[in-house]
């Protein structure tokens, strides 16, 4: 039997599924490349306290890889460990060689325009001391700027116009799956710049209407399809609830 990997993730309250990108990022490398994994939601807390004692890290963040090698903290780093020790010419991250340009896309263009869709809907998961730490990082302790998005996300006319936003940032992904032939960023195989977005998709699941209709729509037809492609390799469902 091959070996599971354990992944510490973010969960919005205790036994909760992970809702952070980035940990759907490294889940999806995994199953591009084929390994068994095994992923430990942990709340902002325990991330915090626990995690960071036993990793001896204070700033440790999710994913966290557990290897021989000891913890591997960040996706980015995380796909160059697993390319290092699992990539193979048929199954590979970096077809092209180490590229970090879709990630970069991904956290300067993509990652603002989710966030009003994703936060309010992970807000609405959490439990009170996760809601405290979201709170005072995320929002510097704004109740009035929470509230705000809270209230766009479960206004129709407001939702319909946030995920418009999304949709033409989308736009430019649409583009680029549109340079080489077959579905995926680098062709007929998914890779590490697939994940890099797919992860957005699958946390986006939390406010799942506005999500819809941001990620698979008529407008992005290459999207559309790309999502359902992901959906099929990797097997990954969010889970919310």
């Amino acid at each position: 039997m091959s070996k599971e990997y354990t992944v510490f993730g973010l969960a919005a309250r205790s036994c909760g599924p992970n809702v952070s990108s980035f940990v759907h990022i490294t889940m999806s490398d995994m199953a591009i490349l084929g390994l068994h994994y095994n992923v430990v939601p942990l709340t902002f807390p325990i991330i915090r306290g626990r995690l960071a004692q036993e990793t001896g890290n204070d700033q440790v963040t999710v994913p966290t890889l557990i290897t021989e090698d000891g913890f591997v903290t960040d996706s980015w780093a995380i796909a160059q460990w697993l390319e290092k020790h699992h990539g193979t010419p048929s199954r590979t991250l970096f077809p092209n060689g180490i590229d970090r340009s879709t990630d970069e896309w991904m956290q300067t263009r993509l990652a603002p325009a989710m966030r009003p869709l994703f936060r309010p809907g992970f807000w609405a998961m959490q439990d009170g001391a996760s809601r405290n730490y979201f709170l005072s990082t995320k929002y510097m302790g704004d109740n009035v700027a929470l509230e705000k998005d809270i209230s766009n996300i479960l206004d129709p006319v407001t939702a319909s116009k946030i995920s418009a936003s999304v949709r033409k940032v989308l736009s430019e992904f649409e583009n680029k799956l549109g340079e080489k032939e077959g579905v995926f960023v680098n062709g007929d195989k998914p890779s590490h710049a697939d994940s890099a977005v797919f992860g957005w998709y699958l946390s986006g699941q939390v406010s799942p209407g506005p999500n819809y209709d941001a990620w698979v729509n008529s407008g992005n037809p290459r999207v559309r399809k790309w999502v359902a492609a992901m959906e099929e390799v990797t097997r990954i469902v969010p889970g919310y609830q």
